[in-house]
């Protein structure tokens, strides 16, 4: 018999199979925009994200989580305005393309959480998958 956490890994490994994220991502909206770059092994991906917002600071840092179902939910730790933050992030995975999603969200010591996954909206433009320069 295959124990519990052995079959969810195997799921979840699975899963990671499915959805080929290595690489870089470009995301444009009106004057905003992001570049990310992942790396995934089994269904831990890690790998940095920089935010250029039109007319605020720029944000670089790292991105380290993993792949459950379609979503990659991670920590965002990024530097902007001096301090170090950590921020959590979700992106639905269809196809080549990443959606972030957005939600109610909750502060707990230095970090920003959504208060309820499930119930994330997802933007309707894409980090789109780009060659690595």
């Amino acid at each position: 018999p295959v124990n519990k956490s052995e079959k969810d890994s195997t799921v979840t490994k699975t899963a990671a199979k499915q959805f080929s994220i290595n690489g870089c991502y470009a995301m444009t909206n009106n004057k905003d925009s992001a570049t990310m770059k992942l790396f995934v092994k089994d269904n831990i991906v890690s790998g940095n994200l920089t935010i250029n917002l039109f007319e605020k600071d720029k944000n670089s840092g790292a991105i380290k989580g993993i792949i459950t179902d379609s979503l990659l939910i991670a920590d965002y730790t990024f530097h902007s305005e001096g301090m170090t933050s950590v921020r959590e992030v979700v992106f639905k995975i269809k196809g080549n393309a990443l959606y972030e999603g957005y939600g109610e969200v909750t502060e707990n010591g230095n970090k920003v959480s959504f208060k309820n996954i499930s119930q994330l909206q997802f933007h309707n433009y894409a980090f789109t998958k780009v060659s690595c320069n």
